[in-house]
């Protein structure tokens, strides 16, 4: 089977591909509605948080983390980048496969060792997909491969998805810190359960206690 120019599968491992030709690249319909889900999605959490969800400790980095995906999947589409936004988009997908299963698992059947296996498998992915292949395979061809075929009025739209990509990379490292110290203590015999949840709960149940008291 042929494979045509549009598709992800075509500079998927060359990702000297990403930029050739721009910007007359054409977008697949399957890469079209893969952004239409992913912007509806990422618009969802962003409301849906501020609404309705409980502010964890990460609360404002989960809201930095969300309109910067959509600045950036606004921004790509619009400027034909779509190629290195399926990437990108591809390689965040495939990291929370893991995370999925190991909060399945966990309301399912909490503390057992299906949830620290996934879990383990969701740490192992995050590091490889967010803080290996995104800032070197993904963000380094922005950078290096994209100045090459960029006219001149056109290098503001490389720097500034550049910066909202490295303010991704920041926040991998913050969550990858959390990740790792929930690894630590589950490691070290203690019950594997998010940190941001218990302090949420330490949180909720003082105020309970407050209310109880008066």
């Amino acid at each position: 089977m042929l494979i045509q120019p549009g598709c992800v599968y075509a500079y998927r491992w060359d990702n000297s591909k990403v930029y050739e030709n721009f910007p007359f690249h054409k977008m697949s319909w399957k890469v079209q509605w893969y952004y239409f889900i992913k912007l509806a999605f990422y618009t969802s959490l962003s409301i849906t948080g501020v609404l309705f969800d409980v502010a964890r400790k990460d609360f404002w980095e989960m809201q930095l983390h969300h309109w910067t995906t959509i600045l950036l999947m606004v921004g790509s589409y619009t400027s034909g980048m779509h190629r290195i936004g399926a990437l990108i988009l591809l390689v965040h997908d495939i990291s929370d496969v893991g995370l999925e299963w190991a909060k399945g698992t966990n309301y399912i059947w909490e503390g057992s060792k299906a949830t620290e296996i996934f879990f383990g498998i969701f740490a192992i992915m995050f590091l490889i997909c967010r803080l290996i292949l995104y800032p070197f395979w993904m963000i380094y061809p922005t950078i290096n491969h994209a100045k090459h075929d960029f006219c001149s009025r056109e290098v503001w739209i490389l720097n500034f998805h550049a910066g909202l990509l490295i303010t991704l990379v920041c926040l991998h490292c913050f969550w990858m810190y959390l990740i790792t110290n929930i690894l630590i203590k589950a490691v070290t015999g203690n019950k594997l359960e998010d940190s941001r949840e218990a302090a949420d709960s330490e949180e909720n149940g003082a105020v309970d206690d407050d209310k109880k008291g008066k």
